[in-house]
This record gives structure tokens, C-alpha cells and sequence, in this order.
């Protein structure tokens, strides 16, 4: 059985000798680390400016795995190829983290103490508060939103990272996109009406998950899934020298999460907002 698996906004590496990547190949894994099959090569469309290459948006129509990882390279006309790319994990949207992932990184959850829901769960629910917190979806998404414009020149979209608008239409019918432009991946130049709402269709997000980002998650997620010695309330915990010891506190001392390589890589993600 084939499955279909798409990849928006998946850009080649630059190159600064004025030759073009003509083609990309797509290998799959059960894990991020391989083993690979290839599942396609296709022909993509001659960049003009290798230096600044395009990102092209790619459909495969013959994986074998309903949900796995995706890597890419890209060859160019004489057959010279690229590194491969980072492994993305498919299907898109929330969860970029798999429960065999968990299970490897940290044994102790066994299947007799946490089912697969359960730690789908904590996946689900360390995942959407890191986002939330980080204000950047790190992996593709699409969302469609309703704007207005005051100037009729630009929109300012309310998500992170923007990639693309894919659609926009107002009460008076669609509205052409093609001529639209990106401002520090939030801003969209173009010809927009601005005596009515704008619904647009917008691809946002990191198209690779960092693998800090990943690993942050994780450890969000088996902290809130395994109870550990501590009380959960408990804020300090006495010394062996009759002192305390103080605890990261989510809420004190600049800490979100209460863990210190979460919030550390929280720090480094976070996104910044652009004010004009």
C-alpha cells in the first residue's frame, strides 16, 4: 500500500558557482536516523539564482510508511549532489516527536507502565506549551487568518516565520497572490483592499524541527509523564548541612518550564516580535 506524503517550503542549499540543483531525491526511515529508502526523484524547476534558491514544495505518491521520516538531496545537471538534508517527520502538523522515540530516549517508559496513549498525550501537551511559549510553530503549518489592511499595501500576520500565502480572498472574490512578497517572514506586500476583512492562506513554521527543540520537548514531555521524588509544589528541598536547596520554579527567576535545558533552549527560539 503507497501513501502520499507532501513537503511545503523544502529549500535547497545555496550555491555560489551559478549552477542549479535540476532534481531532488526523497528517501523515508522508521526513525530519524535511518535506515533509508529511496521513494522518489523528481525534477525541480531551474533556479535563476542558485545563490538564493527558492524553496520548492514536493509531493511523494509512493512511501511505504503511513507516518516516518523524510530526508532530501538535490543533484545538479551533471550529477554533483547536495549533503542530505535533516530528517523531517511525516505527517505534518503538531507533533514532530514519535512515541518509539520516547520509549528509546528514555526506557523507563515501558508499555506496561505507560500505554501509547498516554505518552501520545504528554507528547501532544509538552509540544503545544513549548509553542506556545516560543510564539513559533516548529513545524509546517497552514493556517488561514482574517486580516485587514490600513494602507493597502501590506498585511501584518499574526503567526511566526511565514513562508508563503498560499490563497486570499475578500467579500468581493479572490485575490491575486502571486504578486505578494514577504517582510521578515511576517509582513505581505501586495494589492489589498482596505474596506473589507481579507481571509489568507498563510504557510508558517520551522519546515526542520531543530533537534534541540526536539530533544527540549522530550524531556517537557517524560518530566510531566514520570512522577518523580520531588512534590510537584515543593520549591526547595533541605541540604544535608541543614540549608535548602532552592529549585527552578516555573514563574521565578525568568523560568517557564522549571527545567533548566528547557528553558535554555525556550531562550533560544523564542520568537522576537518585529515592531515597526
Amino acid at each position: 500500500m503507497a501513501f502520499t506524503h507532501s513537503f511545503t517550503a523544502v529549500t535547497p542549499p545555496p550555491r555560489f558557482d551559478n549552477v542549479a540543483w535540476v532534481s531532488v531525491q526523497i528517501e523515508q526511515g522508521a526513525a530519524s536516523t535511518g535506515p533509508w529508502t529511496q521513494v522518489a526523484s523528481t525534477a525541480i524547476p531551474v533556479d535563476a539564482t542558485p545563490s538564493t534558491p527558492d524553496p520548492v514544495d514536493l509531493t511523494v505518491t509512493t512511501a511505504t510508511l503511513e507516518q516516518g521520516f523524510f530526508r532530501f538531496r538535490f543533484t545538479d545537471g551533471v550529477g554533483n549532489t547536495s549533503p542530505w538534508t535533516r530528517a523531517v517527520l511525516s505527517p505534518g502538523g503538531v507533533a514532530y516527536i514519535t512515541v518509539g522515540q520516547m520509549r528509546t530516549r528514555y526506557p523507563e517508559l515501558t508499555v506496561v507502565k505507560y500505554a501509547d496513549a498516554l505518552v501520545v498525550e504528554a507528547i501532544d501537551l509538552a509540544t503545544e506549551a513549548f509553542e506556545q511559549a516560543a510564539d513559533v510553530a516548529f513545524s509546517p503549518r497552514t493556517s488561514t487568518l482574517t486580516l485587514s489592511s490600513t494602507d493597502g499595501s501590506s498585511l501584518n500576520v499574526p503567526v511566526a516565520r511565514v513562508t508563503g500565502v498560499t490563497a486570499a480572498s475578500s467579500t468581493n472574490g479572490t485575490i491575486d497572490v502571486t504578486r505578494s512578497r514577504l517582510i521578515a517572514g511576517s509582513y505581505l506586500t501586495g494589492y489589498w483592499p482596505t474596506s473589507e476583512n481579507i481571509t489568507v492562506t498563510v504557510t508558517h513554521g520551522y519546515t526542520v524541527t531543530p533537534l534541540r527543540v526536539i530533544r527540549a520537548v522530550m524531556l517537557l514531555a517524560r518530566t510531566w509523564l514520570v512522577r518523580g521524588p520531588v512534590d510537584d509544589r515543593a520549591t526547595q528541598i533541605p541540604s544535608a548541612d541543614g540549608g535548602v536547596i532552592n529549585l527552578s520554579t516555573p514563574g521565578v527567576f525568568g523560568a517557564t518550564f522549571g527545567i533548566p535545558e528547557v528553558d535554555a533552549t525556550l531562550a533560544e527560539y523564542r520568537h522576537d516580535a518585529l515592531v515597526l
